[in-house]
Order: structure tokens, then sequence, then C-alpha cells
């Protein structure tokens, strides 16, 4: 097959594609809006259930999600590095201090040293459970919740444009061809004329 062959069956194959996919393009958005709406409201329940379950209203659910953006707005390479040099002195001062804890006689149980210092979720030391300071993991569970609703509600509005942007453009379609289909009547209509003289 030569070169310029190969470009024209490539140029034929893509027309082809796009003609198939003008002609489905009204059944996959609305596929992709009924599947993006039922999405969305699974998403709304995931997040009322887990402002439920951390017992927050919407003003703190708000102040949440602006701490976190406030948080990773802060977050850059330096800041990182520093925190991770910071972190490595924290979890060597906490290790000392949890070392400590477990000494004393009046505590009924003893601290995981490892678990506690490699800030897994699943560990809540004794002195973070007696406050009701939330930690940021918390936060950011909330916050990705909150934003997975809110791409969600996005992507809804993006679909109904695309919508109504594919039914103008069969509107305007369906304009030029009644515009031919009325200069074609007039162009016979000219020529039965031209031929009776």
């Amino acid at each position: 097959m030569t070169k310029s062959a190969r470009a024209d069956m490539i140029t034929v194959l893509a027309m082809q594609w796009n003609h198939r996919k003008v002609e489905n393009l009204h059944k996959t958005l609305s596929m992709r809006f009924v599947k993006t709406t039922q999405k969305a409201q699974t998403e709304v329940d995931n997040l009322e259930s887990l402002k439920q379950e951390l017992n927050i209203s919407l003003e703190d659910t708000e102040q949440w999600v602006l701490e976190v953006k406030q948080w990773a707005a802060t977050d850059s390479n330096q800041t990182r590095h520093r925190k991770r040099r910071r972190l490595t002195e924290l979890k060597k001062k906490l290790r000392e201090r949890i070392l400590q804890y477990n000494t004393i006689d009046t505590c009924t149980e003893t601290i995981d040293t490892e678990a506690a210092c490699s800030l897994s979720e699943d560990v809540i030391l004794p002195w973070e459970a007696q406050g009701d300071m939330v930690n940021l993991r918390t936060k950011r569970r909330l916050f990705d919740q909150v934003m997975l609703v809110r791409r969600m509600e996005e992507e809804k509005v993006i679909i109904v444009k695309e919508m109504t942007q594919h039914c103008q453009n069969l509107r305007q379609a369906l304009e030029k061809l009644d515009h031919l289909l009325h200069q074609t009547k007039d162009d016979i209509r000219n020529q039965s004329m031209f031929h009776k003289y």
C-alpha cells in the first residue's frame, strides 16, 4: 500500500468514525448524564453518612474544607522537606514520651511505640481520644468526599452543556437542509417554467 493510499484510507476511516460518533452522540450523552446523576446521588449520600458518622454540621464541614485548602496552599517542596525533618524530630520525642507514659503505674494499657510512630490512622493515642481536636486525616477524608460531590455536580453541568451544543448543531444542520430543500424546489420550479417557454 502506498503512502497516499494509506493516508486516504485513514481519512475515510476517520470520517466514518466521526459520522458514527455524531449519529450516536445523543445516546452517549444521555447515558453519561444518567450514570453521572446516579453517581452524584450516591456520593451525596456517602457525604451525608460521613457527616453523620463524624457528627458535624454544615458549618463545620465548610470550616474543615477551608482548613484543608489552606493546608494544601502552604504545602510546597521546601515546606514538605522542613515538615519531614520536623516530623522525624517529633517521632523521636513521641517515642520518648510513649516510653515515659508506658512506665507510669496508673496507666491501664501500654502503647505500642512502633505502631504509634508509624502515624497510622488506626492508632489513637490516649491523649488524642480525650480531646475534641480532629486530626488532619479526618478532615482530608471529609474534604475528599466534598470535592468528589462537587466534581460530580460539575460533570453534570458539563454534560448538559454538551447536550445543548449537540442540539444546537442538529438544529443548524436541519436549517441548512431546510434551506437546501427550498432552494432545490425553487430551482426545479424555475427549470420547469423555463422549459415551458
